[in-house]
């Protein structure tokens, strides 16, 4: 969260490609809400940190504050990302719209808004971008990486040593 607090706050003001910089903010609002989504769910209403310095004591907020954050940064983040297939190599596993609005109809689903969950579902159903992979089993395997069942993936090495995240482990 923090690093994504950086990079909402400060890159706005960079001198830069105007296009590349709003995609920066995206996706730095994409994982900020992805954050919060997994904090909310464990804790409910968790302190709402969105400045760069904040207090040293901060009380927590409540969870629709912190679901309408989440919201916020989501609905931001699908408007100004780019599809899946507009993606280049280089830029495969970075967040798109399409990740953006299936978190989105996760996060109305957990809330009980069935109506907004179907909306961004179907959306990203619709879009041709996302089917199922033919062979089942490369769905969870090396041959699915970045595949079409891909929505969003945080991306690993097999290399030894290499470093790398537990997250990777055990998203599913």
């Amino acid at each position: 969260i923090k690093h994504s607090n950086v990079v909402i706050t400060k890159v706005p003001s960079i001198e830069m490609d105007a296009a590349l910089r709003d995609r920066y903010v995206a996706e730095a609002r994409f994982l900020r809400g992805l954050f919060y989504f997994d904090l909310v769910r464990a804790w409910g209403g968790v302190p709402m940190i969105t400045e760069l310095d904040p207090p040293l004591k901060v009380a927590r907020s409540t969870k629709q504050e912190i679901y309408d954050l989440i919201i916020s940064d989501l609905q931001f983040a699908l408007t100004n990302l780019a599809d899946k297939s507009t993606l280049g190599t280089g830029d495969i596993g970075r967040a798109t719209s399409g990740a953006a609005r299936s978190l989105l109809a996760k996060v109305y689903l957990f809330q009980g808004d069935f109506v907004n969950a179907e909306k961004y579902a179907l959306e990203v159903i619709n879009s041709d971008e996302y089917d199922l992979e033919p062979v089942f089993a490369d769905a969870s395997s090396n041959l699915g990486e970045h595949g079409i069942e891909s929505v969003f993936e945080v991306g690993a090495l097999e290399v030894e040593g290499a470093g790398g995240n537990q997250y990777a482990n055990t998203q599913g």
